[in-house]
């Protein structure tokens, strides 16, 4: 997984794992106005922790965690299919033999808040992880993002409805 360093600076570093002194991943993530120095935390102990270092300077460089063509994205496990609105219209996980995770039913699909419109945008790439923001204000205002991490199969989903509303609704 990740872990995320605040910092208040964008000067050039980069991180080693200092057991095995080796480069590790890392790139800067805007969360929630917040800058942050994300780090590739790989084979944490269970019970445990592990030491990183950062050095200013420039390091190893990494490839992109995470290939992005329009709204698509794709690491070494899935590729998601997200919409303007941010449900996800197509899931395949590539370790199955691309199988599909996704059915409509009753014209909904994964993570799907209904409405239509919306803009998509990518809000951080980087060598450790890429997000895609959805923003949309059908049926409410909301903002969704959907991240891949990584040489991980986790799939981080962030809903945030950013508007009041007194009827009942259901996702």
């Amino acid at each position: 997984d990740y872990a995320d360093f605040p910092v208040s600076t964008t000067d050039v570093m980069h991180v080693v794992d200092v057991t095995t002194g080796q480069p590790v991943p890392s790139q800067y993530v805007i969360v929630d106005g917040q800058t942050y120095l994300r780090i590739l935390a790989s084979n944490v102990p269970s019970v445990g922790y592990k030491v990183f270092e950062i050095k200013s300077g420039t390091g190893s460089s990494f490839s992109n965690a995470v290939i992005i063509d329009g709204n698509i994205v794709e690491n070494d496990f899935y590729r998601i299919v997200v919409s303007n609105t941010g449900a996800i219209t197509s899931l395949l996980d590539k370790t199955r033999g691309y199988r599909e995770f996704v059915r409509t039913i009753n014209g909904r699909t994964i993570n799907d808040l209904g409405g239509s419109g919306g803009s998509l945008v990518v809000e951080n790439a980087g060598s450790v992880s890429v997000t895609l923001r959805a923003t949309s204000a059908d049926p409410l205002a909301h903002t969704t993002r959907i991240t891949l991490i990584r040489d991980t199969n986790r799939i981080e989903i962030r809903n945030d409805i950013t508007e009041n509303f007194g009827e009942t609704l259901t996702w």
